[in-house]
């Protein structure tokens, strides 16, 4: 068997002029740089940013209608859709959530694909400096489609499409999805919205060819898959390799970015976050940057098994995503009506929560329900003991330190704790930090020096027993100094000895009772003796499984069930 010789020609050599021309102009357009790799002959896949793959090196002035269309759709890969590496993860992510099939198949790359042709291609011909260019390309491509031997809807829409873009006409059949199409994809929506409904759209065409197993052959007769083929270069692809660079100095995708992706898809966010901190880690070398501190576990060892901040960005960027999550609905959370008394009733109107509608008080008081007018809510205002209801401007972060939290279990604690620090600093909160094991130790008082508590944070190391009763006076005399509502978050595995110490009880019921208490557990399976010592505290319960990467689930007033 004869091997296929593949070449690679650096952009700038290419001969044909009218290849450069096209080049130049769709950089001037979109703002890239006219530097990239040529490979030839075609091949059905995108390995990395910076290629594109032609059926051939051209080398005459002129272009042949197929060099043209795959010139043009590399670069509407890499200048238009989908332009950005946080572009084509979303991308994916989304289109793995709308038709539930998994994030790194074939299919999600050649969709991808689908989606950044037609919205590139709806781009250019809307920009009257580019029509001219793409008109005989359309006309080869509707073509080609129209005699294709691979016949399914999908495909005949895509063929429509590319007729509407050229004479601006809609086709006989499929006017409606075309027409719905061109709206979405020409609109100056977001990103992620056009993907939304670009694919609800065309989702059942979709599904009928995924059950005939076709869909690669139906795309494969226009399109460069963006990543993740069939074969031997599986591993190569884009679709896998996620971490390819132009510019090896250079991410093409920061934590900031990577927290829209875990918005969509967590554990997608989770997987490429491990790889792009293990990447980081493997190019730095961990430096020493503070003296020794006198709280337990604080190293000043050059290898930790925390890494500093700069070393786990990534990771730390998808945990925020949920302790924002978290950390919202507790900021927006009202004080216990236990320090409430109810004084009266007010109307209640559309619009206001289901719940706070007194069926029982509105019919005995009326007769009849009349939205607006003959509907009642209780009326609750502070009792004489009662507290103002306030915003919380203070995080009060409690972390476990003893040995058995030793591993997953500390890595976990700091993750979480990181990112709450993160959303502190967001929101102009303050924070402190008070870490027990043996002993109870005060990190940083009431403060706004972000850096220093995370700092600290990444060095903790885990050793000896549990004194939560340390902790809890450390706790009270920072809350003696603020003035303003504060949230107390504890971070544990649940093995604390001391937790049914009545003392101990008493004091977190009386925060509980005072403002937002939360227990981030740390554990696949609870200690016993802490589900006795906080049934029916009003403590929140947060549950973390150290060995998995699952949702954390958030179990509001779970102890009352207890």
């Amino acid at each position: 068997m004869n091997k296929i010789l593949i070449r690679k020609t650096h952009s700038s050599a290419i001969p044909s002029r009218e290849f450069q021309r096209i080049l130049l102009k769709m950089s001037l357009f979109y703002g890239i740089y006219p530097s990239f790799r040529i490979i030839s002959p075609l091949k059905n896949f995108i390995s990395e940013w910076g290629e594109i793959t032609l059926p051939r090196i051209p080398r005459e002035p002129m272009l042949h209608p197929d060099e043209k269309y795959y010139l043009l759709l590399g670069l509407i890969y890499h200048s238009i859709s989908p332009r950005t590496e946080i572009n084509r993860l979303l991308l994916r992510s989304l289109i793995s959530k709308l038709l539930e099939i998994d994030w790194k198949s074939s299919s999600i790359s050649w969709l991808s694909a689908l989606f950044s042709s037609l919205h590139g291609f709806t781009v250019l011909s809307k920009n009257p400096k580019a029509r001219d260019m793409i008109k005989d390309t359309l006309i080869w491509i509707r073509h080609k489609l129209t005699h294709t031997k691979q016949k399914s809807s999908l495909n005949q829409v895509v063929r429509d499409y590319f007729y509407y873009l050229l004479n601006k006409k809609y086709p006989d059949e499929n006017k409606e999805i075309i027409e719905k199409l061109y709206d979405t994809l020409s609109s100056k929506k977001s990103f992620e919205a056009k993907v939304m409904e670009f694919f609800s759209t065309i989702r059942q065409l979709i599904r009928n060819d995924m059950k005939k197993n076709i869909i690669r052959d139906t795309l494969s007769n226009f399109l460069i898959s963006l990543g993740n083929p069939e074969g031997d270069e599986r591993e190569k692809t884009w679709g896998r390799n996620w971490r390819n660079m132009t510019n090896k100095k250079e991410k093409n995708i920061t934590p900031q970015e990577l927290m829209q992706l875990a918005k969509i898809d967590e554990k997608h966010a989770i997987e490429i976050a491990k790889e792009l901190d293990k990447k980081t880690e493997s190019n730095k070398r961990v430096e020493k940057t503070q003296a020794r501190g006198n709280l337990p576990g604080y190293s000043e060892r050059l290898k930790l098994l925390q890494k500093l901040l700069s070393q786990r960005r990534y990771l730390a960027a998808v945990r925020r995503v949920r302790m924002e999550k978290i950390l919202s609905a507790l900021r927006n959370e009202p004080i216990s009506k236990r320090q409430l008394a109810m004084r009266g009733q007010s109307i209640w109107e559309i619009g206001d929560e289901e719940s706070e509608l007194n069926i029982e008080m509105s019919i005995e008081t009326f007769g009849k329900l009349i939205p607006n007018l003959t509907t009642l809510k209780n009326l609750y205002e502070e009792d004489d003991e009662g507290r103002p209801k306030r915003g919380i401007t203070h995080l009060e972060i409690v972390i476990d330190t003893s040995g058995s939290m030793n591993g997953n279990p500390l890595e976990t604690a700091i993750d979480v704790a990181i990112a709450m620090v993160e959303v502190a600093r967001k929101y102009d909160d303050s924070v402190a930090l008070v870490t027990f094991s043996s002993g109870a130790w005060e990190g940083v008082p009431p403060s706004f020096e972000y850096d220093a508590v995370e700092d600290i944070i990444l060095r903790l190391m885990a050793d000896g027993g549990t004194n939560l009763r340390g902790a809890i006076r450390i706790v009270n005399e920072h809350l003696s100094q603020i003035n303003s509502l504060g949230a107390i978050i504890m971070i544990s595995d649940t093995a604390i000895w001391d937790i049914n110490r009545h003392e101990v009880k008493e004091n977190i019921r009386s925060w509980a009772y005072k403002m937002p208490v939360y227990l981030a557990a740390i554990t696949d399976e609870m200690y016993e003796e802490t589900k006795i010592a906080l049934r029916d505290s009003l403590v929140r319960l947060i549950r973390i499984s150290p060995n998995e990467e699952t949702s954390w689930e958030i179990a509001l007033d779970l102890y009352d069930l207890l």
